[in-house]
């Protein structure tokens, strides 16, 4: 199994959302929108959406789940922000 990065799993389960922040050169701008793009594509050739669950929040332990792939994420960050946003 291949490990995801936290950029490769947000930018994967946002399938095309792209965030510009203030102050971002147009190198970043490309970039995001070509990273987008691939997004887009991987999320085309998906039978089923993607799935995350928080296995361990106390240590940033998450699985993803895409078709019969699954992969183990530990971020912390990522975990305490999912938290929050289900409060």
């Amino acid at each position: 199994m291949k490990n995801v990065s936290r950029r490769k799993f947000i930018i994967g389960a946002s399938a095309g959302a792209v965030a510009i922040g203030a102050g971002v050169g147009v190198p970043a701008v490309v970039i995001g929108q070509n990273q987008a793009q691939k997004a887009a594509k991987f999320a085309a050739t998906l039978e089923r959406p993607l799935t995350l669950y928080l296995r361990d929040a106390s240590k940033g332990e998450m699985v993803l789940l895409a078709d019969d792939k699954q992969v183990i994420i530990h971020d912390s960050d990522l975990a305490n922000r999912l938290l929050n946003a289900a409060q």
